[in-house]
């Protein structure tokens, strides 16, 4: 096992067209790679996305991992800034959006550093790279408590003690995720705070 920083977002779309949503969050999805790519300069940084419910739930979900293969002090740092890129490309789509008279997307992302396992898992027909763990779900829960706490971006108290010499935070209190037996404190960037939800 490895402590990784994992960043979990989810853009889900709330439209009957499922044709025409399907390929605008693929747009998005692409989109946000590429700013994800160029905000790092880590050829070490490619994410590692789940497409599995891409057509069928109307959701974007991408899972990035940060310190794979090559573990650096600046993981945590790299995964909150490409949170900030993310939450840029979301803005700037959504005012194509509404100049197209669209409604706007929203996302969410829970970044969270701990202990997984990382490998290739499959057929061997088929390999792919996979990273499981507590630490993943744990990303994925905080991404999920975003919409309640009215925050783009939920750090927990592993994450936020690596950044904040970079980045300013905010404590929102404890919050109790699902599976889990004890709350955890959970922070946000006050920088970020509704970059795309205006």
């Amino acid at each position: 096992m490895r402590a990784l920083i994992n960043l979990f977002e989810d853009c889900p779309v709330e439209t009957s067209e499922e044709l025409l949503v399907a390929r605008e969050v693929k747009a998005l999805r692409i989109t946000i790679i590429v700013r994800m790519a160029a905000v790092t300069g880590l050829p070490a940084m490619e994410p590692f996305i789940s497409k599995s419910t891409l057509e069928t739930v109307l959701s974007a979900i991408l899972l990035a991992t940060f310190g794979t293969p090559t573990p650096s002090p600046d993981d945590a740092v790299n995964a909150v800034r490409a949170a900030i890129e993310m939450c840029k490309a979301l803005t700037e789509i959504n005012d194509e959006r509404r100049a197209n008279r669209e409604a706007p997307m929203r996302h969410g992302i829970g970044i969270h550093k701990g202990l997984v396992i990382v490998g290739n898992a499959g057929s061997a027909e088929r390999l792919e790279y996979t990273v499981i763990g507590d630490a993943v779900n744990t990303a994925s829960r905080l991404e999920s408590k975003t919409k309640d706490v009215e925050a783009e971006i939920l750090l927990s108290d592993t994450v936020m003690m690596e950044v904040a010499d970079a980045f300013q935070t905010t404590a929102l209190g404890s919050i109790q995720l699902a599976g889990k037996t004890k709350p955890i404190t959970v922070f946000t960037l006050e920088a970020t705070a509704g970059v795309s939800s205006h």
